[in-house]
């Protein structure tokens, strides 16, 4: 999913937020790491191609409830970010959200929910 372009205030820095609800196959126990079912967070200037913001695959901030003993036991609600977007003199974004399954097997959880985009920028 991508979003419409969104203009800031030119020259200025940015950053985005997002509330996240990631139900896949890492927050369900059900793998050792978190790259199968991934969410990346892109940036797009438009002139200088994606840039990675964030990836589930980081592990951070925890995205997933734990048992006792620290095992994955499902998915919460968290807030990602703020996100520093890559500089634009233009001011002109788009934001990127990219969920991918790496596999073919263990894909019947909810995914990626997303809530609460929030695009900030300095005071011109």
């Amino acid at each position: 999913i991508e979003s419409p372009v969104i203009t800031a205030t030119p020259g200025k820095a940015a950053w985005v937020s997002f509330d996240l609800y990631l139900a896949n196959e890492f927050s369900s126990g059900g793998m050792p790491n978190a790259d199968f079912d991934r969410l990346d967070v892109t940036a797009s200037t438009g002139n200088t191609g994606e840039a990675l913001l964030w990836s589930s695959k980081s592990m951070t901030p925890v995205w997933w409830e734990e048992t006792s003993n620290n095992v994955p036991a499902g998915a919460k609600w968290t807030t990602i970010g703020p996100l520093m977007l890559p500089p634009n003199p233009a001011g002109n974004w788009t934001i990127g959200f990219t969920f991918e399954t790496i596999d073919g097997s263990a894909n019947l959880h909810a995914g990626a929910v997303i809530d609460n985009i929030l695009v900030q920028t300095e005071c011109p």
